[in-house]
């Protein structure tokens, strides 16, 4: 694989100057500037989030070292979805690059532009913000989607007039829903939806155009890199190739940031699966070779003994406050639904902690109403929990047959 001299010199940048790929090079005894000079990219190591958890050694550059201790940088830490946590810094300068890409084909593609009007939800924000408005967005908590919350909050979205909205797509399916119970009209400012974060099913899709009569379109991303693939209404997912590198490696993809210069991803195993066609040529005369997802994060659900679902979200966002409260000290976890009211986590976890201490914060942390008076009980382990599959569904499995 040939690559360009600007990313050459930010790969031999960040393995000579940041102390986790200096660690790397010493280890393994690789010669970069040879490796590239040879543009034998293949023999750089593949890393994954398991090698940033585990290291002691610093991700960041020195500038991202002096950023971070006059907090100017950006924090952002993985969503969990792996089940594994890892802090994420940006420059602010970056992260505004990384999101060129995306912005100007939402711009090219839908017609979307940064001032107008949208509506989003979110996992983490302040314990008692269940909404946040400002005079260009309205986002939504995730927690306590109820029937009737979501009802409000699509009431909510008609009078704010959004011309877009950014879902998760098992959101989405929520908002169908609820549309379609209480037979609300349809939100008629709105010209698009952008789907992110799951897998998006075609029947899925169809229902949300259906159901909002406008332009969806997927998009691909990670908060260690931001948008990787954006898909064009000939429902072609192209990559971002001025933002990422992009490799599959049976079948396994292989990232590199080309933008963070604080924490450069180099060459990251970031857990899902897809292949890329190179050839591909496209009616909206995109180049970028397009990206075909086999498995990503998937539409996971807790079961509720009256037949409703939860979106495993909520407890996803229990465990990022409990892990803030406990000042990043959770590694790793696994949530297991034993029966609809009891749940078993899993965690590694490094500090000294009872288990049932961990029991009680975590209660503590459990927004959902519908969860509060559930069992969690709490297990410990000494080394990282092995992924069950490539996959992205290692944070949580039901043992209830739905």
């Amino acid at each position: 694989m040939k690559i360009d001299k600007r990313l050459k010199d930010h790969i031999l940048n960040a393995y000579k100057s940041v102390p986790i790929y200096c660690n790397l090079v010493n280890q393994k005894q690789l010669d970069m500037s040879l490796i590239l000079a040879e543009e034998q990219y293949e023999d750089i190591p593949i890393i994954e989030k398991s090698f940033f958890v585990q290291q002691e050694q610093s991700p960041l550059s020195p500038e991202g070292t002096i950023l971070l201790l006059q907090e100017k940088l950006i924090h952002l830490r993985t969503s969990g979805s792996t089940g594994k946590y890892m802090d994420i810094y940006w420059k602010k300068e970056d992260y505004k690059k990384s999101m060129l890409s995306l912005w100007w084909y939402r711009y090219l593609y839908y017609g979307i532009l940064p001032k107008d009007k949208m509506c989003f939800f979110y996992s983490i924000g302040s314990r008692e913000e269940q909404c946040c408005e400002n005079n260009k967005e309205l986002g939504f908590s995730k927690s306590n989607l109820t029937r009737e919350r979501m009802k409000s909050i699509y009431e909510k979205m008609l009078d704010f007039k959004p011309k877009w909205l950014l879902l998760q797509p098992s959101i989405a399916q929520l908002l169908c829903e609820c549309k379609e119970t209480y037979h609300l009209k349809r939100i008629e400012s709105v010209q698009y939806i952008e789907l992110s974060g799951e897998v998006l099913s075609d029947r899925l899709r169809e229902k949300i155009e259906k159901e909002f009569c406008c332009h969806v379109a997927n998009q691909y991303g990670a908060h260690e890199f931001n948008s990787i693939a954006y898909e064009c209404p000939h429902k072609n997912m192209h990559l971002m190739t001025s933002n990422v590198l992009v490799e599959s490696i049976q079948e396994e993809l292989v990232i590199t940031t080309k933008t963070n210069s604080v924490m450069p991803l180099i060459r990251y195993r970031i857990g899902d699966l897809g292949h890329i066609d190179y050839d591909k040529v496209c009616p909206c005369k995109n180049s970028a070779p397009v990206l075909h997802l086999k498995a990503g994060r998937a539409n996971d659900w807790i079961l509720c003994e009256n037949g409703e679902k939860i979106h495993i979200y909520v407890l996803l966002q229990a465990m990022d406050y409990m892990n803030q409260l406990l000042d990043g000290d959770i590694k790793q976890f696994q949530i297991v639904q034993n029966k609809f009211s009891e749940f078993m986590i899993h965690v590694v976890i490094s500090g000294e902690y009872m288990e049932e201490e961990l029991s009680d914060i975590f209660e503590q942390c459990v927004l959902e109403e519908r969860l509060k008076n559930a069992t969690y009980k709490f297990v410990m382990h000494n080394q990282l929990i092995p992924d069950e599959t490539v996959g992205k569904l290692a944070c949580f499995k039901s043992l209830i047959k739905e």
